[in-house]
């Protein structure tokens, strides 16, 4: 948008005539941006010719003496005098450049010489504009340089508003200063190489593209003196030797350096017969092996060469004849078998060659021990045989190696082992002496050594009185076992070869005593009136003997006199400790003697032989007595009583030995129980007769007769005194009349 200001001026004058005049006179200078228009898009570090058009009513004729100033964002820009003046056309330019992107308002303000004024606006985008890309790829830091061999120089460079070619840039080293290397082609690659000075560098390199945007980027390199020639030896084939036809021939050599890493050198095989044979590298050690089956029949010369990374070179040659060879092969016995000492070797080949007949191969078999052993030669199907007798102990290489006629000589090798069979061991029988009830068990006292230390291993044979059994481990079950056999055991060691020396041991079976496995004393509980008895629970004879039993009694730890199976209270006393100990006997010895667990002798409660209610006849009044009988107690303890009284069968709660008759009445029963006590235990309580109580008769006190004196005509009144009943009975009177004493 263009922005303009329009200046009045106004003339305010008085005539002479004193009137007054006002005169008003209009300039309109006028701007405008007319380069770059309203919005464009500019580049950023790059110079933009900004143009203004000016006009001016009053100066049209005189325009150059308007003057511009310009601003971008409200700061000068183009202050210089090339820039501030309007040329006659009216045309007014700034030349500049912006560092920085983003949106720019421009501004140009004219004034006159009447200092009158004008300002024009403008809004750019001023577009970021990238610095140039460059990537360096020669010489690198961990790169090998030599002051004699030109350095390598490598790189791309690119950039968004610039042509590569069109990029500047510069090679500088801090030891050698400018670089005198070729400018970026089309496709911003950088190829060259030049000498450099020995010593350490650091390689700068800076590329400027057309807005004065650079980059840069450096690299320290290491240049050392001149480069030293590698080494290399060809270790195999030696020179002359044969190699097979259609055989891996290894071609293998050394390499070294003094200046890089081993695996960096190139190595090359070549055949004069067959040209080049194959490339690769040496390991960090460098060796290498390179395996070809291509070579032709002939004699070869095979050339070794080696070349540094900046071609340096090493040669080397060998000459090797390459030819046909007689073909064997052992096909008995496998290799690595192992054969026992002292037996007959049988060895077997099969025999072949292109140009000869097997039959007419020379033929030689050896050991790496004992020597040649055999000559014979194959027969026609290409069977070759030998026999070896005795051959030492020890690992062999057996070889058989076959010439032909041209002299080509070849071997075949398997290796065997002569085995020594271990020695016998030591052993014996244990346990010793045996029972029947012993397991039989073949002790190796000492192992049977063996001579190449294989793991020996061994076999168990029986016998019993000299028949064989079919017991075959170390071990014989007592279950098969009898007092007076004679069992011998044969152990065999093995040393996964072959049998050695066995060894021979035998034992008697010995007499297996008697076992008892307990012992209990019965009853389990007693007391001193009880016969205690001493029970065997189990007991066993592995030799099926009679058993007889003895006995042994302790009361309270001591040893009493009787020996029978049983004793009773005359033996002990309450809180006694008893223990029976039973000895078995199987006609031929004790077997171990084994005791029962302790009883403690029980209190014996106390016993009453009888209880009686006194008297038997009894009324109302009576007081009744309960009478104890005759009280025991087997442990002697002072017998004390007490009472119970039950009438018509209910316990009264009366604990003495009397009862009166407050507790019964006249029809009922009453009898009393009497329980002994020894001051531990209650005996057995015992009852009484039961006693009915019976009806007492009632009491009249007196009997009065009326009149007194009485006469012939008298009527005699009999008049009765006080009646009682002490059964509480209703009493009546029954009148006998006695006259002269008589009814």
């Amino acid at each position: 948008m263009n922005r303009y200001a329009i200046l009045t001026i106004s003339l305010i004058g008085c005539t002479d005539k004193g009137d007054s005049v006002i005169q008003s006179l209009e300039f309109e200078p006028t701007v405008t941006i007319s380069t770059p228009g309203e919005g464009a898009e500019v580049d950023m570090g790059i110079d933009i010719l900004i143009k203004g058009v000016v006009e001016h009513d009053k100066f049209e004729d005189n325009l150059s003496v308007l003057v511009g100033s310009w601003t971008a964002n409200n700061q000068p820009i183009c202050e210089d005098e090339m820039y501030t003046s309007v040329n006659s056309g009216g045309n007014i330019i700034c030349q500049t450049m912006f560092t920085s992107a983003g949106d720019v308002e421009l501004s140009l303000t004219i004034i006159d010489p009447d200092n009158q004024t004008a300002t024009a606006f403008q809004n750019i985008v001023v577009l970021p504009n990238d610095p140039p890309n460059i990537d360096v790829l020669l010489p690198v830091p961990e790169g090998y340089y030599y002051a004699d061999v030109p350095t390598p120089f490598q790189a791309t460079v690119s950039d968004t508003e610039t042509a590569p070619q069109n990029i500047d840039v510069e090679w500088t080293s801090d030891l050698d200063g400018s670089l005198q290397l070729y400018a970026p082609d089309t496709n911003g690659e950088i190829d060259d190489s030049i000498i450099l000075s020995e010593g350490t560098h650091t390689i700068t390199v800076s590329a400027t593209d057309e807005s004065n945007q650079t980059t840069q980027k450096s690299v320290e390199i290491v240049v050392t003196s001149a480069n030293q020639l590698p080494a290399c030896e060809i270790t195999s084939p030696t020179d002359g030797e044969i190699a097979p036809l259609n055989t891996l021939l290894n071609l293998s050599g050394t390499a070294s350096d003094p200046d890089v890493p081993y695996e960096m050198l190139n190595v090359t095989w070549t055949s004069s017969i067959d040209g080049e044979l194959g490339t690769q590298n040496p390991d960090p050690n460098g060796n290498f092996t390179l395996s070809t089956t291509s070579l032709t029949q002939g004699v070869h010369t095979i050339t070794l060469k080696v070349m540094d990374e900046v071609g340096g070179t090493c040669l080397d040659t060998v000459d090797i004849q390459a030819g046909s060879f007689p073909v064997i092969e052992i096909t008995s016995p496998a290799a690595d078998s192992v054969i026992n000492e002292e037996t007959q070797t049988n060895f077997e080949a099969t025999v072949s060659d292109v140009e000869d007949i097997s039959s007419s191969l020379s033929l030689k078999w050896s050991s790496s021990i004992d020597g040649t052993f055999s000559t014979q030669s194959a027969d026609g199907d290409g069977i070759a045989s030998a026999i070896a007798w005795d051959l030492a102990l020890g690992v062999h290489t057996i070889t058989l190696e076959a010439t032909d006629s041209d002299g080509f000589v070849s071997t075949d090798s398997i290796n065997i082992r002569i085995n020594d069979l271990p020695n016998s061991p030591s052993i014996s029988i244990v346990p010793d002496p045996a029972t029947s009830s012993d397991d039989l068990e073949a002790a190796i006292l000492s192992q049977s050594p063996d001579l190449e230390g294989d793991a020996v291993t061994y076999s168990y044979s029986w016998t019993k009185d000299g028949v064989a059994t079919s017991q075959t481990t170390q071990t014989v079950p007592y279950t098969e076992t009898t007092r007076g056999e004679t069992w011998l055991v044969t152990v065999t060691p093995n040393d996964g070869y072959g049998d050695g020396v066995a060894s021979q041991h035998s034992i008697v079976v010995q007499n297996s005593p008697p076992i008892i496995s307990s012992v209990s004393i019965a009853p389990t509980t007693i007391t001193e009136v009880d016969t205690v008895t001493c029970i065997v629970d189990s007991s066993s004879d592995e030799d099926n003997d009679t058993l007889a039993f003895s006995y042994v009694w302790t009361v309270n730890g001591a040893t009493i006199s009787t020996t029978n199976q049983t004793i009773n209270g005359q033996d002990f006393n309450r809180g006694d400790s008893i223990i029976c100990t039973v000895t078995a006997n199987d006609g031929y010895e004790n077997g171990a003697p084994i005791s029962s667990s302790p009883i403690i002798v029980s209190n014996t409660p106390p016993t009453l032989n009888g209880a009686a209610i006194i008297p038997t006849t009894a009324y109302e009044t009576t007081v009744l007595t309960c009478a104890a009988g005759t009280g025991t107690d087997e442990d002697g303890d002072s017998i004390t009583y007490n009472y119970s009284w039950l009438v018509n069968g209910i316990n009264v709660g009366i604990s003495t030995d009397t009862l009166d008759g407050t507790y019964f009445n006249k029809g009922d029963g009453v009898l009393c129980e009497i329980t002994p006590n020894d001051g531990i235990d209650d005996g057995n309580a015992v009852q009484s007769n039961n006693v009915v109580i019976q009806n007492t008769p009632p009491v009249l006190d007196a009997a009065y007769l009326s009149p007194d004196p009485a006469y012939q005509a008298s009527t005699l009144n009999c008049s009765p005194g006080s009646d009682s009943d002490d059964d509480g009975d209703t009493v009546t009177l029954l009148y006998d009349w006695k006259v002269n004493g008589t009814l």
